[in-house]
């Protein structure tokens, strides 16, 4: 992370670029085969099923119930108004996850061996290129934001347009928008570059930003039906420690045994960037913001805890450009602070052996993918049309667990018993929660009431009955071998008719 030599000149090719093109095309090629393989999940498969089925304004409605802005939506609407088959999502948000490999691997500071060791990390491997959500679209735009950092102030209003998309992109990297919203501010002032453009493009970041961001997400205006509201919670120390570890030592071992390397890590990052006060403030919004809502809030899993180490990896980007004096301490806090450079080695090595021991992970979630179900939904959906049980209807409980399924079936509607009407998506309200939750024999009972007994019905569910229901259900098929024992199996039912014995 030394110099501007690293990054690519464009029009002049050598050995370096050579490297760089052949990291992008096996990035690439191994993850197109993963994403023709991949059975998304219920929240991956919900964004594409609310740009299908709802029209723009109902989608800005349900932006609450998931607690995110709606630009991920938005990339996919067009698409899925149009009719574009489902792998479409899956392709564009590969198309994302690569044109971030390439920029980081062509214009980020850094060795080529961390190049390598980010590229073909767990979390760009696998996490945030394969898992179809909304992070990867976030990911693109911080490493944008990265490469305008140098011309920010002579292009404010193509620098404010990224970190506005940036602020929709997902209230998890809010925090860290925030953080780079407060550096423009005070960089301009401090570099005198205060002019209308300038302070124009802040105010856009803070009303299109954050403002819109928070509006659509409900927090100023939450819904009153919310499935589980946000109410204030204590902090967890606990869910803090998994998250540092996970963002860090992904797959590594207990959260007991690597807290320490973890929050040791943590603490270089910060060491190193105190001589470099405006990307101080962007790393201390991001990750103190980021655990605030982890730990208060809404605890994560994986997918959430790779942002830190994005975060990180952005701060350093930016980092490496030459700060104006004006933006630097005072010169006699500087030769206080003289240590902070000597942290940068030990930083990068700790970062590449992160790095390194997140790949064997990455790499065995390419291989379940490909030899098991990650969801039952495209193997049941591929029976159900070869079969062509899609002409008639089909009722179905837990639906969230199977609306998965809907993606692979156009035009096809599920009963849903917990709602009990016809539906595609679903969304977090108390509506869809409490009707997930009714028993099976309540869900079976309102599925008769609804469809006469006479009529031909098939029931989909995501547990099998039992055999008190053998002679009422005929199985016609299953789906129950998934990825680690996933919650989206696919049990397939006729129920008999009073002519059937």
């Amino acid at each position: 992370m030394n110099n501007a030599n690293q990054r690519v000149v464009f029009g002049k090719w050598g050995k370096t670029e050579v490297w760089y093109l052949a990291i992008i095309l096996i990035y690439f090629a191994l993850n197109m085969i993963a994403v023709l393989h991949h059975e998304p999940w219920r929240d991956e498969s919900n964004p594409w099923l609310i740009s299908r089925d709802a029209n723009i304004v109902e989608m800005f409605k349900l932006r609450p119930y998931s607690g995110h802005p709606a630009l991920w939506n938005l990339i996919l609407f067009p698409f899925a108004q149009l009719g574009f088959p489902y792998i479409t999502q899956g392709l564009i948000h590969l198309g994302i996850a690569t044109a971030s490999i390439a920029l980081f691997v062509c214009r980020a500071p850094f060795s080529l061996i961390t190049k390598i060791l980010f590229t073909f990390s767990y979390y760009m491997f696998w996490q945030y290129a394969i898992e179809i959500r909304l992070y990867a679209a976030g990911v693109l735009l911080l490493f944008l934001i990265a490469n305008l950092y140098p011309r920010r102030y002579d292009k404010s209003f193509l620098y404010s347009g990224l970190v506005i998309l940036l602020f929709n992109t997902s209230m998890h990297l809010f925090p860290l928008a925030c953080g780079i919203t407060m550096a423009f501010a005070g960089e301009a002032i401090l570099t005198k570059q205060v002019k209308l453009k300038t302070c124009a493009a802040f105010l856009l970041m803070v009303v299109m930003g954050a403002l819109f961001a928070c509006l659509q997400a409900g927090i100023f205006f939450a819904p009153q039906d919310l499935a589980t509201p946000r109410t204030h919670m204590n902090i967890n120390i606990q869910e803090g420690l998994k998250t540092i570890v996970g963002a860090f030592y992904v797959g590594a071992g207990p959260v007991a045994i690597l807290a320490p390397a973890a929050i040791t890590t943590l603490l270089l990052v910060f060491c190193y960037l105190l001589n470099k006060p405006a990307v101080l403030l962007v790393s201390l919004c991001h990750i103190f913001g980021f655990l605030a809502l982890l730990t208060m809030y809404s605890p994560g899993t994986l997918r959430h805890y790779g942002l830190i180490l994005i975060g990180v990896f952005y701060c350093l980007w930016i980092a490496s450009y030459q700060l104006r004096e004006a933006c630097q301490w005072p010169e006699l806090i500087q030769k206080r602070m003289q240590f902070a450079a000597l942290c940068r080695a030990p930083l990068l090595t700790v970062l590449n052996v992160c790095l390194l021991i997140s790949m064997p992970y990455g790499i065995i979630m390419h291989y379940y993918d490909y030899k098991f179900n990650y969801s039952g939904c495209k193997e049941m959906a591929e029976f159900i049309k070869a079969n062509h049980y899609d002409q008639y209807p089909i009722a179905a409980h837990r639906y969230a667990h199977l609306s998965s399924i809907a993606p692979y079936l156009p035009g096809k509607q599920f009963w849903n018993a917990g709602l009990q009407q016809f539906c595609t998506y679903y969304s977090e309200s108390q509506a869809h929660f409490s009707g997930h939750g009714i028993p099976y024999d309540e869900a079976l009972k309102r599925m008769d009431e609804t469809f006469p007994l006479s009529s031909p019905l098939l029931v989909l569910l995501n547990a099998p009955l039992g055999p008190e229901y053998s002679g009422k259900y005929i199985p016609l098929y299953k789906v129950d071998s998934t990825v680690f024992g996933s919650d989206e199996p696919f049990y397939l039912y006729l129920r008999k008719q009073p002519t059937m014995r």
